[in-house]
């Protein structure tokens, strides 16, 4: 495993206990947790100028009701990261064919990225570029 996974490892044990704490101390389901998180989203949509108390006491029941279904939809993702190519860029520069993408578990800062498959990894733009790798895109890290 390589250390730009371990940081991923160590957050899904942190999402696993959040997820079994939530299931076992406040005994909530993963599917009273999707309905909630359901009707949060039908709220926002809806949004009221100013709430009442009640509203208030409501919308935080359901915030606190659907952080299970949030924590599943995280774990998801970053096993879905575990599962991708990494590549932590330490160039200036990346020229590649495809966009580059933050994997779950990372902010573009980190200059972690989903392995593309074609890169040049550069401090410098070359002159020249391959010309049989379709559209060629040159990504300036110091403005990610």
């Amino acid at each position: 495993m390589t250390d730009l996974k371990a940081k991923i490892v160590e957050r899904i044990g942190e999402v696993k206990s959040s997820i079994a704490v939530l299931e076992q101390i406040d005994n909530v389901s993963l599917e009273e947790s999707r309905e909630a998180q359901e009707t949060l989203k039908c709220m926002f949509r809806n949004a009221i100028p100013a709430p009442s108390e009640a509203d208030k006491a409501e919308f935080q029941r359901l915030m606190d009701l659907a952080e299970l279904s949030y924590l599943h939809d995280e774990l998801e993702r970053l096993q879905v990261t575990m599962g991708t190519r990494l590549v932590k860029v330490t160039t200036r520069y990346v020229v590649t064919n495809e966009r580059l993408a933050s994997p779950a578990g990372f902010h573009p800062d980190e200059r972690v990225f989903k392995a593309p498959g074609w890169a040049l990894y550069v401090d410098e733009i070359p002159t020249t570029l391959p010309s049989n790798k379709g559209k060629i895109m040159c990504f300036d890290m110091e403005r990610v």
